[in-house]
């Protein structure tokens, strides 16, 4: 076989995310049409259809769910019929760590939200809208939308850009750029512009603790977890009627982030061990030990 033929495909990674762009914008257009004919079927006017969307929980959890659908059946799709199996194409690697690293990786995953949440979060509208929206739920749609936002996107999402983009860019790219693009592209699922911005950040973490581990199990948990914390907030924070001034607000972001900085000297450190001790299985198993 010659070099050539060895060298991993990387065209496939970019139909892969036009692919899902295209089928997760086709899904939400589709919903969005049958949804506006109901709500035209009822009487509803049509210049309030675009307000009552935006209020609708239905509308909003059947959204979620069709759009990480889309993203899911996708990612699948292309990792079936990858020649690699189906596991290592989606670096769905078994991780053995210490019980307490995992809160810390959890902790961390959502530091590295809190980077630029209190300078973006109050100006994103589609931020604003699933807060209001969320206030206004009983407790137990409240709790069955949290469980469908950090379930979906966090298997979703981290199987497609950290499991199927990643892991093949990082087989012909350099670390940093590898982790940038699917940073990015993670980010632009996301959409709206000032979400894009807040979510960015946390596609730079879950790349990076995804190229440590080279296993997409960790960024699944950590994502999941953020997730279910941001929708908790929104769930939580209206009913028992906390509302944090800007001071209260920068200390709790700022307790996030060190544990964030905290998060990435354990990543560093727990990998570079574990790179270690392999190296000298290795070496043992070369000299015949």
């Amino acid at each position: 076989m010659t070099p050539k033929e060895q060298t991993p495909r990387i065209w496939t990674v970019f139909f892969m995310m036009l692919c899902s762009i295209t089928i997760m914008l086709l899904f939400s257009i589709l919903l969005t049409g049958i949804w506006m004919g109901f709500l035209l079927f009822q009487g509803q006017e049509l210049d309030n259809i675009e307000k009552t969307l935006l209020q609708d929980s239905n509308y909003f959890i059947l959204s979620l769910i069709f759009t990480q659908l889309a993203i899911l059946s996708v990612t699948l799709c292309g990792a079936f019929l990858s020649p690699t199996p189906l596991k290592e194409r989606l670096a769905l690697r078994s991780v053995s760590l210490p019980f307490w690293h995992w809160p810390i990786l959890i902790l961390g995953s959502i530091g590295s939200g809190s980077l630029i949440s209190p300078f973006v979060f109050e100006h994103s509208e589609y931020a604003q809208m699933m807060a209001n929206m969320l206030a206004e739920q009983s407790i137990g749609y409240g709790l069955l939308i949290m469980l469908f936002g950090s379930v979906l996107p966090g298997v979703g999402e981290e199987l497609l850009c950290r499991g199927y983009i990643q892991s093949r860019l990082l087989q012909r790219w350099t670390p940093i750029l590898a982790i940038s693009v699917s940073g990015f592209f993670f980010a632009l699922l996301h959409m709206e512009l000032l979400y894009i911005l807040l979510t960015f950040p946390i596609g730079l973490w879950l790349g990076w603790v995804q190229y440590r581990y080279q296993s997409t199990i960790p960024t699944i948990v950590c994502h999941f977890f953020n997730n279910l914390f941001s929708f908790g907030l929104m769930v939580f924070l209206p009913r028992f009627e906390i509302d944090i001034d800007w001071q209260s607000g920068l200390l709790f972001n700022g307790v996030f982030v060190l544990f964030f900085i905290l998060g990435i000297v354990l990543v560093a450190k727990t990998t570079r061990s574990h790179a270690h001790l392999q190296q000298q299985d290795e070496n043992r198993f070369s000299d015949g030990g």
